[in-house]
């Protein structure tokens, strides 16, 4: 494959990138990347969903009591 080909992000996020942008598109820029949880809980999280995760679905979120 040649560097300047056109690829799809493997990701699927819909982005068509050069073939030698997709490393750093997949690190840095996808909203369809998976990251840690940044509370702690251990869950592998898409980064678009980062927020909603840390406010509903986190074992580590903060609730009150009632």
């Amino acid at each position: 494959m040649s560097k300047a080909e056109w690829v799809q992000c493997p990701n699927g996020c819909g982005e068509k990138l050069y073939y030698r942008e997709v490393t750093a598109h997949c690190q840095t820029s996808c909203q369809e990347r998976l990251e840690p949880c940044s509370s702690g809980c251990g869950a592998m999280v898409r980064f678009r969903e980062r927020n909603k995760h840390k406010m509903v679905y986190c074992g580590c979120r903060i609730v009150s009591c009632k």
